[in-house]
């Protein structure tokens, strides 16, 4: 399970370092990168990627539609591998559509890992502060 958030760099290669604590409940190998249409990056297993991937043809109410939301979605997605230093390089075009530069906050979600702008994970916060603040108990998803 993939939990907790951090801040880390990003270097003038486009490259991230999980922090350890995430990094040690990822498996060796690649991982999937894609841009969310909430405005982070997420980091998944090729095992939970392949998941999302069949819960949208299951999903969907036909071919075509399931093949539209796959080039939605495959079109900002890149399969990345890790380097041995916990570096994960990062597509420049991904992280331009997510409005990341310098520096990412890095968060465990259970199945993957988020990576957000700082100021759009500090906007995101507050506003789910407010709401809990509003309506006890409730916590507003993305």
């Amino acid at each position: 399970m993939l939990a907790g958030s951090d801040r880390s760099a990003i270097d003038g290669k486009g490259r991230v370092v999980v922090p350890s604590k995430l990094r040690a409940a990822l498996p060796d190998g690649d991982l999937v990168v894609c841009w969310e249409p909430d405005g982070c990056l997420s980091l998944y297993t090729l095992e939970v990627w392949k998941e999302r991937v069949r819960r949208i043809d299951e999903s969907s109410r036909d071919v075509m539609e399931a093949r539209m939301r796959k080039r939605f979605l495959f079109a900002r997605t890149e399969v990345v591998r890790r380097d041995p230093q916990g570096r994960v390089s990062l597509p420049k075009h991904l992280l331009q559509e997510a409005g990341i530069e310098g520096e990412a906050v890095v968060v465990g979600v259970g199945n993957r890992i988020e990576l957000w702008a700082p100021a759009k994970w500090e906007a995101l916060m507050a506003r789910q502060q407010t709401i809990i603040e509003h309506n006890p108990g409730e916590i507003l998803t993305p």
